[in-house]
């Protein structure tokens, strides 16, 4: 029951932090868009897609087309099997 608990203050702990970090992104990309804006220029402040992030969706991309292309092949075999009977 105590190792519950001590899990419990740790993981409100670290979602009491992420929760902190998040605001602080959000009012550090505030202050910027304000200062562009004094400036006279535009930023783009959307997070950009990691390599990892990229190859994981090339991937899904990748696995989802052999699936279809799996499925294409197996109605023509199916077709012709049914033909030839």
């Amino acid at each position: 029951m105590a190792y519950d608990k001590q899990l419990d203050i740790k993981f409100r702990h670290f979602k009491n932090r992420i929760l902190e970090l998040e605001k602080a992104a959000e009012a550090q990309d505030r202050a910027l868009r304000q200062l562009a804006e004094k400036v006279g220029i535009e930023i783009d402040l959307e997070r950009a897609l990691t390599r990892e992030e990229t190859a994981d969706l090339e991937r899904e991309e990748t696995s989802t087309h052999r699936v279809r292309e799996d499925r294409e092949i197996i109605a023509l075999l199916e077709e012709s099997n049914r033909d030839e009977s």
